[in-house]
């Protein structure tokens, strides 16, 4: 009942698009959709997973015409990122190389404009290409300079099918944690260690810290669970020590935006040298700094920038009154507008 005024939001939006076909499904197709794998999961954990029959069609269909949205960050994704996942997966299979390899490059451009309006731009390098003993090598996508630490980042933008996000398909879940994330570790002590060389080409000064980061597109759930993985494949090729970190493009986002408030470096290597923390994603702790120091919001400087051009160009009334608030007793008050 209480989720129920927001599903016939839902509802009447997706009946508009003309997509509610994609976004409905009925309550008795959700349920045996976790009970034929043995699952057993409480109705509150349900938006706790990235693996969710709901991510497919999250409005569920109850008897005498009623609607409900057990987790309704799952009808936002659908009706937004969704229509991303579902456009790729109708394209023709050539059609859809040709895309991926185009935001391939457009994911790897997009950290690069995030580092370089966090970091100097002078300490800033895209992939070093430099000649190796089986010929042309290729350095880390993005080398960046900060204090004494050398950030090796690599750049992923594969993504799981929307078939193994809602049956949670191992097989596919393995090959692209081991496409996107281990081959990409695996590679990255070599590549930094011709950085430290000067092989690759970017002058750099001797003895300086070295991070290696790989960034995907989007989230892998449950991350202590992945972290795992990657770590026990990388015992088995004598890597079980090294250290790293996993992180999502919107993890970096945080990071990247944490250099307004401390070293972005030292931050992470507190995060690495607690048992607890270690193996969590960037973005939850950074989340528990954040409250624990008593800072109540941040956000990149870009993305702030596009946000308040996106409010005052969609909103230009409410952008007014936000950054024109009344006096005090004069109409609605700032915290009621924002």
């Amino acid at each position: 009942e209480a989720t129920q005024s927001r599903a016939g939001l839902v509802h009447h939006f997706t009946k508009a698009e003309g997509t509610h076909s994609v976004l409905l499904r009925p309550v008795a197709d959700l349920l045996p959709s976790y009970r034929c794998r043995g699952a057993c999961f409480s109705d509150r954990l349900l938006g706790a997973f990235g693996f969710n029959p709901l991510i497919d069609r999250p409005v569920l269909i109850l008897k005498g015409e009623r609607y409900c949205v057990p987790v309704p960050s799952l009808a936002v994704l659908a009706a937004t990122r969704g229509l991303y996942y579902d456009c790729l997966e109708r394209l023709p299979d050539s059609e859809r190389k040709r895309f991926m390899t185009w935001f391939g490059f457009a994911f790897e451009s997009y950290v690069g404009k995030l580092l370089r309006s966090s970091i100097d731009c002078s300490s800033v390098w895209s992939e070093p290409k430099y000649a190796g003993p089986r010929g042309e090598m290729g350095g880390p996508d993005w080398v960046a300079r900060v204090a004494n630490t050398v950030l090796a980042i690599e750049c992923r933008s594969g993504r799981l099918h929307k078939r193994a996000k809602t049956e949670a398909d191992y097989d596919e879940i393995a090959a692209l944690l081991h496409r996107n994330v281990l081959d990409t570790l695996l590679k990255l002590p070599a590549k930094i260690e011709d950085l430290a060389s000067g092989s690759a080409g970017i002058e750099l000064d001797q003895g300086l810290d070295y991070m290696p980061i790989v960034v995907i597109y989007e989230p892998l759930h449950p991350h202590a669970m992945f972290i795992s993985m990657i770590r026990e494949e990388l015992s088995s090729q004598n890597l079980g020590d090294m250290e790293f970190e996993l992180m999502s493009v919107e993890d970096l986002e945080y990071w990247l935006a944490w250099s307004q408030y401390g070293n972005i470096c030292q931050v992470l290597r507190e995060k690495w040298s607690d048992p607890d923390t270690r193996d969590s994603d960037t973005r939850s702790y950074l989340g528990r700094r954040a409250r624990d120091t008593g800072i109540k919001e941040f956000r990149h400087p870009l993305l702030e920038a596009e946000f308040n051009r996106f409010w005052h160009d969609a909103v230009p009334e409410l952008w007014a009154r936000i950054r024109n608030p009344p006096l005090s007793g004069a109409g609605e008050s700032v915290d009621s507008v924002s």
